[in-house]
């Protein structure tokens, strides 16, 4: 009994060294179900499934399918950044503090303040 993974576009089978075989028996054996759901999710780009095959009495069947997701880009949602500040206190004419919040590396203007 085999483990293989099949292209459910092509139909084909991965092989050993990763690419695409027609045949079954030059399919790898992954000996396991989970290990090969988890090659074929992690390490495709297409729908595929798993089989459980027999080259005795060529039987084989379909175990659990599966779309893989290698080469998809992933996009996450970028939040609004918020910009690195520091804050200064100013002393106004009428003896009142305020405060000025000025972006970090923004010397000349912090000279110019102090």
């Amino acid at each position: 009994m085999k483990i293989l993974i099949q292209d459910l576009e092509t139909l084909r089978f991965l092989g050993t060294d990763g690419r695409w075989v027609p045949s079954k028996d030059d399919a790898r054996d992954f000996h396991s179900l989970l290990p090969a759901f988890y090659h074929g999710r992690d390490f495709t780009s297409r729908r595929f499934q798993v089989l459980l095959y027999s080259a005795e009495d060529n039987f084989c069947t379909s175990i659990i399918a599966g779309v893989g997701m290698a080469h998809k880009k992933i996009e996450l949602p970028i939040a609004n950044t918020i910009e690195p500040r520091t804050h200064i206190e100013i002393k106004t004419t009428s003896n009142r503090f305020n405060t000025a919040f000025l972006r970090i590396g923004n010397e000349d203007v912090r000279r110019h303040l102090n």
